[in-house]
């Protein structure tokens, strides 16, 4: 049987019971997949990429524990299992051997020749053998992170090589959590010192993540208990303006429908007489706002209830009744998570701090990926604080602008982060040009949802750690770090492979990597704030669209 690590590269050979599974070391030719027991030993065995080839990803004949199975078939009706560490990593094999087998059944009788194991010492004749696709593949599976930067030859200024050793934890004789409690934490306000900077991207532990957050987060815009009760008081309100709006809709359409004929064509003062003397069976309203024991609720009129449905319509603006979406996006936001399951406690500490947030910004409502970043916080805090974080998190220039939908800034932070790629990144940034893909497929879900949606979680919270404390320009630095980590890869794939990859990254992925990757960035996040602040396209304020002419008197005696 087979088996593909994320590093060893190996294939193994199907034993006769299925029951033990043996590494082979392989390499992928033009025609054949190639294995050996030992790393640049002689290539002993091999599987023609002919026709008869048959890769079946979805079999269920084999299973692995903990990995995902891919079988070959060939020759004779024989047999090969492969296995691959996770789900994402069988579905690039899978692509792989699929355009190897496609393209030797194209030149299908043309030899090939002077093969040598990838790593081995063999001609220097046999990188014109193997698909060139295929090595950078492997290739950048198997290579460590600080080996693949180490030829990074950007020029990194002053303020970068400051902020990495900021960034750099010295040693402490105390451990993370003791440093948190007894020297960051009672301190009446974030503290901007190397020290914190070098914890953020440390990690926070779990169990302190929500107080440093909102700790670092602060509460600039004052929010307090009483404002967050207002908030939700208003969002009971919208609810039952928009049932009652509905019923009242529901109603008047079946009155019209049994309406006699004859009533239609009637005089406008018969319709008028009907109108007036209709009663509205409003039971709901009547008995929950008539608190007299023993009185009877009172018989609404049909005009007195559309009267009183208008005034409230005025009452609530459209970007409020979107609170709507909430319960439907809900199910949706982690739903894999045992708190975020229907009625758990993690639903509904999100649905009620991002139903108050709706209404403390009735102008912007609510938007999709919101319910990502609201849950992210609820994992960690109780309603209040993060209704208070929420409001912190989202005052920050990139998610408030990409959430506004407002056109010409999400557009500018788009060219920003195509600058930033093309400086970082030159070949992966052409790959993406080449095959049409547009920074919009994939980044602004990234931005809409701080990452949560597309890594696994626990990866997704390191850098939150660090979002949290530098904000708006570290986002770039981490998209640039993702695509960093897996930029050999990512130039093997062809579009519909690359958005797959990038909504879904494997999870197997480092942590450590990873912010390996980041302090491989060249640019640092004073220069990215500058590039953020050029251009042509300014910075939202309250009064960027106002022109008023003020006027003032003459004297002030």
């Amino acid at each position: 049987m087979g088996f593909l690590t994320g590093r060893a590269l190996c294939v193994a050979q199907q034993s006769k019971h299925l029951k033990l599974w043996k590494i082979r070391y392989f390499m992928l030719t033009r025609n054949e997949l190639l294995y050996t027991k030992k790393s640049g030993n002689r290539v002993r065995e091999g599987i023609k990429l002919s026709h008869d080839l048959q890769v079946i990803e979805d079999q269920n004949h084999v299973v692995h524990p903990g990995n995902f199975v891919i079988e070959l078939r060939y020759r004779n009706d024989r047999r090969i299992y492969l296995s691959a560490a996770t789900e994402q990593d069988r579905a690039l094999w899978v692509t792989e051997l699929r355009a190897a087998q496609s393209e030797a059944v194209e030149n299908d009788g043309v030899s090939a020749s002077g093969s040598m194991l990838m790593g081995g010492s063999g001609s220097s004749a046999s990188s014109g053998f193997m698909r060139h696709h295929s090595e950078s593949f492997l290739s950048a599976i198997t290579l460590p992170i600080t080996r693949r930067h180490h030829g990074r030859r950007k020029r990194v200024s002053k303020e970068r090589k400051e902020e990495r050793k900021r960034q750099r934890l010295p040693r402490m004789k105390k451990s993370f959590s003791e440093i948190w409690l007894q020297d960051m934490l009672p301190l009446p306000s974030k503290h901007d010192s190397p020290l914190v900077e070098s914890l953020c991207f440390a990690g926070i532990p779990k169990e302190l993540r929500g107080r440093v957050w909102s700790w670092v987060l602060g509460n600039k815009l004052q929010i307090n208990e009483d404002l967050f009760k207002i908030c939700k008081t208003r969002a009971q309100a919208v609810q039952m303006e928009m049932s009652l709006k509905k019923e009242v809709d529901n109603s008047t359409s079946l009155m019209t429908e049994t309406t006699p004929t004859t009533a239609l064509e009637s005089s406008a003062s018969d319709r008028s007489s009907v109108s007036s003397d209709s009663v509205w069976p409003l039971k709901a309203a009547s008995s929950s706002s008539n608190d007299l024991t023993g009185v009877p609720p009172v018989p609404l009129r049909a005009d007195f209830l559309h009267d009183a449905v208008g005034v409230a319509e005025r009452l609530v603006t459209p970007a409020e009744r979107s609170i709507r979406l909430v319960s439907i996006d809900m199910p949706r936001t982690f739903g894999h998570h045992p708190l975020f399951q229907a009625g758990a406690d993690g639903t509904e500490r999100t649905t009620e701090v991002l139903e108050a947030y709706i209404c403390y910004r009735p102008d912007l409502g609510y938007v999709q990926g919101m319910s990502y970043l609201a849950a992210t916080l609820c994992f960690h805090m109780d309603s209040f604080t993060a209704f208070k974080a929420l409001v912190s998190l989202m005052s920050t220039s990139l998610l408030f602008d990409v959430f506004r939908m407002e056109e010409k800034r999400t557009f500018h932070y788009i060219a920003v982060y195509n600058q930033v790629i093309e400086y970082e990144l030159p070949r992966l940034h052409a790959h993406f040009e080449n095959l049409g893909i547009d920074a919009q497929m994939y980044a602004v879900d990234w931005a809409l949802t701080l990452f949560t949606r597309s890594l696994p979680l626990n990866i997704a919270l390191r850098l939150w750690d660090c979002y949290v404390y530098l904000g708006t320009p570290f986002f770039f630095q981490a998209a640039v770090g993702l695509l960093l980590l897996y930029e050999e890869a990512l130039l093997c794939l062809d579009a519909e492979d690359v958005i797959r990859f990038l909504h879904n990254f494997p999870k197997s992925i480092s942590a450590t990597e990873l912010f390996d990757a980041i302090d491989a960035v060249a640019l640092s996040c004073q220069e990215i704030n500058e590039l953020l602040a050029g251009g042509t396209v300014a910075a939202w304020t309250p009064d960027s669209a106002r022109e008023v002419e003020v006027k003032y008197p003459d004297a002030y005696e």
